[in-house]
């Protein structure tokens, strides 16, 4: 039959030779078996022959004639594999088989490098290919090389088109390559994870990320009152496109729950005679603890109050800490020059009973500068602890109704003068 005496002629081609696995994770990949230099008549079929484990899925597509293998791996493969054994895609016309081993890999995405940018390229426009549209890649199935769909439509002539690499004839059919259309995608999602910048991970965050205590939160959900870094964020809210968010620093004063946990504790008791340590509730259990202190105040007002002081006090003492740091340093610049000093003065000095006098002096005055350093560090380091707290009491904005322990150490510290040194 003619098909089968034209076949030998034909080039098998499978796309891509290498599969890359990320290690954690289910990731689907797709390979593409053609044929090309066939007759149109021709009915190749494909088949995959495969030892992977059980961590590995492979579908063929139900057109055989299609060639299209979707690869799924569940991101479940045992430490004790150490190399994985390929896969064989076969393609049959009649008697004639043709076959190309395809490896894969499982591992970090790091192992196996970056996409480099002209892969992703046209070569006839150097434009970069697209997903879908006119600058979706496809295959010139006469030979295998790939070209925008743009550019098939420019250089065509009807239903035939000469590849402009090596002038193969191919006649009307010119499937995508799904190879390149999935690595645009992965490009793209990889552009998109480095214009989201990577959360600042630390022991001690001011704001912390509700998904990870270690993440620095930079933007806060306004339908789910939660905090969040931007990977959170993005990883948790893939279904909830109508949340809104905005930055953490623009985040408004959290009301805190009364203590029936039924409502919101809109009132604020500000009867200064009060004894009761809960000041903060909801009209109806104000009306029943503190039947008599009088008109109550309201929790917004008191706690932007509050916000206030203690952005004031923050300011005072991070001026403070400033300062007892460059008074330690001064200390230690007139400690060195008091030792510099006195070695110089005793090689002048020659009776015993003075260098013994000049040497008391020197430690008495060592001792003392040593005392005030010390002493302006304790306070640095005091005023720097301090600072913390009030920056996290400022930025986290939901606990100010707990923080009149905090005020108190907040306006001691300021009362603290450096000259006092």
């Amino acid at each position: 039959m003619q098909q089968h005496e034209t076949a030998p002629d034909a080039i098998f081609i499978v796309t891509p030779r290498v599969l890359n696995f990320p290690k954690n994770g289910r990731t689907s990949l797709v390979l593409k078996a053609m044929c090309s230099g066939r007759d149109e008549t021709d009915q190749w079929s494909f088949s995959v022959n495969s030892q992977l484990p059980e961590c590995f899925t492979i579908v063929e597509n139900p057109i055989s004639t299609d060639g299209q293998i979707v690869v799924t791996y569940n991101g479940l493969l045992g430490t004790h594999l150490r190399s994985l054994p390929d896969i064989t895609v076969v393609a049959e016309l009649g008697n004639f088989r043709k076959s190309q081993e395809v490896k894969v890999q499982v591992g970090d995405v790091d192992e196996f490098g970056q996409i480099r940018p002209n892969a992703l390229q046209c070569l006839i426009c150097v434009l970069q290919f697209t997903e879908a549209g006119d600058r979706m890649p496809r295959i010139l199935s006469g030979c295998g090389h790939t070209i925008c769909d743009c550019c098939i439509k420019e250089i065509g002539d009807g239903n035939r088109t000469a590849c402009p690499f090596c002038r193969v004839i191919t006649n009307n059919f010119y499937p995508p390559n799904f190879s390149l259309i999935q690595a645009v995608e992965e490009k793209n999602h990889q552009i998109a994870a480095s214009v989201m910048s990577a959360p600042d991970c630390c022991d001690d965050p001011t704001v912390e990320c509700c998904e990870n205590r270690h993440h620095e939160a930079t933007m806060h959900c306004k339908d789910c009152l939660k905090d969040f870094c931007q990977i959170c964020f993005a990883v948790n809210h893939p279904t909830r496109n109508n949340h809104y968010f905005l930055p953490i620093k623009d985040k408004g004063i959290q009301i805190p729950k009364c203590r029936c946990s039924r409502a919101a504790a809109s009132c604020v008791c500000v009867n200064q005679y009060c004894t009761n340590p809960e000041k903060f509730d909801c009209p109806k259990c104000y009306e029943l603890h503190h039947k008599n202190c009088g008109p109550w105040g309201v929790t917004m007002d008191c706690l932007a109050e509050r916000l206030e002081q203690i952005e004031a006090f923050l300011r005072r003492i991070q001026w403070n800490q400033t300062h007892f740091t460059k008074k330690a340093e001064v200390i230690s610049d007139s400690l060195n020059r008091l030792k510099v000093d006195a070695k110089a003065h005793l090689r002048t000095v020659k009776d015993c009973k003075n260098k013994r006098e000049v040497q008391e002096f020197v430690q008495k005055e060592e001792a003392r500068l040593i005392a005030k350093e010390e002493q302006a560090l304790m306070r640095s380091e005091s005023a720097r602890s301090l600072i913390r707290k009030l920056e996290k009491c400022v930025a986290r904005k939901t606990d100010l109704h707990q923080a009149q322990e905090l005020i108190e150490e907040a306006r001691i510290a300021k009362s603290c003068k450096v000259e006092s040194l």
